[in-house]
């Protein structure tokens, strides 16, 4: 369904009046009232638009991972290293979605959400990492997909003063690495 211009343009203000709170304290101290101050709007016309600033965030944080799913199929050719600096440059620009909402989100469950489905990407083009049974394999891929979200989180907490390049290298070798480590075999202590 398209919409027209001028709900375009009012959800882009509260969008935006939204994320500039959002860099300066959490969803949950946010007022609607203040995004409609900020957005210059009536708070009718904010509620046609969502129920509350966390119906926002949740919608906000969808459009992301959609964007999320456009960029990681823009740098598919490139190779899954190149793929992953594509995602931590995202990340790390002031003025991208991903990046606002990644670095100002407290709750863990969207950076989780956006590594899993960089994750998941990167097995569908990659094929299984190394011979198991599912279970085995379901484990590794868990395993990994924690890991790559915690040093991913470090980076975001630390300031993200590594650039994305050679966090995407360090990622990759540690992936790599678990990847190919033998895996006990069922049965066996």
């Amino acid at each position: 369904m398209q919409t027209d211009l001028r709900t375009r343009y009012t959800r882009q203000v509260i969008d935006d009046a939204f994320l500039h709170l959002l860099c300066q304290k959490p969803v949950e101290r946010i007022a609607v009232k203040e995004v409609c101050a900020l957005a210059q709007i009536n708070r009718s016309t904010f509620y046609r638009q969502y129920k509350d600033c966390f119906d926002l965030m949740e919608q906000l944080q969808q459009r992301a991972l959609e964007l999320l799913d456009a960029l990681l199929q823009s740098a598919e050719a490139q190779g899954t290293e190149a793929t992953m600096t594509a995602v931590l440059g995202a990340l790390r620009g002031n003025d991208s979605l991903l990046g606002i909402l990644a670095r100002q989100n407290q709750d863990e469950r969207f950076l989780y959400a956006m590594v899993g489905r960089c994750f998941r990407y990167m097995k569908e083009r990659q094929g299984e990492m190394a011979p198991a049974d599912a279970a085995q394999q379901n484990m590794r891929s868990s395993f990994l997909a924690a890991g790559v979200g915690g040093v991913i989180q470090y980076w975001l907490r630390s300031g993200m003063r590594e650039e994305p390049a050679r966090v995407a290298a360090v990622i990759n070798a540690l992936c790599e690495g678990a990847a190919l480590a033998p895996l006990p075999q069922a049965g066996t202590p």
